[in-house]
């Protein structure tokens, strides 16, 4: 795995900004326009109520990641497990709620924190 500490003893072990950094941008966009687009993502993620429009925008964030970053994807499925676990919990918690009509409100509401979670992870 990572070293965090320079001084530990497992030497073959790269640092942790090291392997960040070779992680290139495909397309090099100035840090404003990152934040800004990356901002906007997110907060609609959280301004979105169907599931037409979080399919639509899972989709833009596929291509951005597609487009902008060569070796995203192998961090979203590690952060697709946490979705998972996010997922179980949050429709566990709408169940005991609503009853069965929370289901569906559980799987949005989930979908749409890791909709506003992965912008971040594509562009920083």
């Amino acid at each position: 795995m990572f070293r965090y500490i320079q001084n530990q003893t497992s030497a073959d072990s790269p640092l942790i900004h090291d392997a960040a950094s070779t992680k290139r941008a495909v397309i090099n966009i100035p840090p404003v326009i990152r934040l800004l687009v990356c901002c906007t993502l997110s907060i609609t993620a959280f301004g979105t109520r169907t599931s037409f429009s979080l399919a639509g925008l899972t989709v833009i964030n596929i291509v951005l990641a597609l487009v902008l970053r060569a070796g995203v994807f192998p961090i979203i499925i590690e952060s697709l497990k946490i979705f998972i676990k996010q997922t179980v919990l949050i429709v566990l918690l709408y169940l005991i709620r609503y009853g069965l009509k929370g289901l569906e409100n559980g799987m949005l509401v989930s979908w749409q924190l890791f909709l506003a979670y992965l912008p971040g992870i594509i562009f920083i």
